[in-house]
């Protein structure tokens, strides 16, 4: 008799039997989603398209999802800007990020409180404040210089609004690209400067 009942037991799987033609997640579990076999950012790329009028093969880059990484797509000669000043200002926007966090600014899509002091050592941590403090000071002189040569310009504005916020302005491309400039030439040159040291 027992024989029998292990024989029947080897048979029969435990659980219960999966349903066939299913789809799956990786963890064995039935997928809920209404498209299972779709990549997860086809909407992004197909509202890029329609939005944007970008390319299929431009919409699935990760420059696509900002207006400056549009305008770099574009080019110079299709009225944007180029690598040289996209690189400037994605450059200039993580400075001003890692001095936001040097001096503890809250940032409510970060974390919900506010700055905290970080996990290193004190003089380690203090001077990596200090240098991230002077690295966008010096990057916000060669902004305002640029603003003290183009007094027709409003670069803060584009700063705040196409950069930080990114806000897409067309009638501030011009400004963008002499911020972009600035900066290109600000970057350059404190590059060369760390080399020679």
């Amino acid at each position: 008799m027992a024989s029998k009942l292990l024989k029947v037991r080897a048979k029969r799987k435990p659980g219960r039997p999966l349903k066939k033609d299913m789809a799956r997640t990786e963890t064995g579990q039935i997928s809920r989603a209404k498209n299972p076999g779709e990549p997860a950012d086809k909407v992004a790329k197909e509202a890029r398209m329609k939005m944007y009028d970008l390319t299929s093969e431009n919409a699935a880059l990760p420059q696509a999802a900002t207006v400056i990484g549009r305008l770099s797509l574009l080019g110079q000669q299709g009225g944007g800007i180029s690598i040289d000043q996209y690189d400037a200002l994605v450059r200039f926007s993580m400075e001003r990020e890692r001095y936001m966090k040097a001096v503890m600014a809250p940032d409510s899509l970060v974390n919900a409180g506010s700055g905290g002091p970080s996990c290193m050592d004190e003089e380690s941590d203090t001077e990596s404040r200090m240098k991230a403090t002077h690295r966008y000071n010096s990057a916000r002189g060669a902004i305002q210089n640029s603003q003290n040569e183009n007094r027709g310009a409003n670069l803060w504005a584009v700063i705040q609004h196409v950069v930080i916020g990114n806000l897409d302005f067309p009638h501030m491309y011009g400004d963008l690209r002499l911020v972009g400039n600035a900066l290109d030439r600000h970057y350059k040159g404190a590059d060369r400067n760390r080399k020679a040291a």
